[in-house]
C-alpha cells in the first residue's frame, strides 16, 4: 500500500505523520504508558548517534530465538544511567 500510494521522498519517511493526517483511511489508537513520563526518551533512529545507542541496546539484549520489549530497553537504560 505505502509504496503504490506515497510518492515523495518525505512520505516515505515521515509515514507515521501520514497516516496521523488521514483518519479517513487509518484508525489510530493512542498507546499510553501507566507509568512515568517517557517523553524525554528518543524512539527514532535520525542520527549517527541514535544508530549508535540503538546497535548498544541489541548487543546487551538480543538473545536469539528470544523477544525482548520496551520495558527491557527501559531497564537497561535505567542501569546504564545509574551505573
Amino acid at each position: 500500500w505505502a509504496d503504490a500510494n506515497m510518492k515523495s521522498d518525505e512520505e516515505r519517511e515521515l509515514f507515521a505523520v501520514w497516516i496521523r493526517d488521514h483518519p479517513d483511511q487509518f484508525k489510530v489508537i493512542p498507546i499510553v504508558h501507566e507509568g512515568a513520563d517517557l517523553s524525554h526518551l528518543n524512539w527514532c533512529v535520525d542520527t549517527p548517534e541514535d544508530l549508535t545507542a540503538v546497535r548498544e541496546i541489541f548487543d546487551a539484549l538480543y538473545k536469539p530465538g528470544a523477544c525482548f520489549g520496551f520495558r527491557d530497553v527501559l531497564a537497561f537504560l535505567s542501569e546504564k544511567q545509574s551505573g
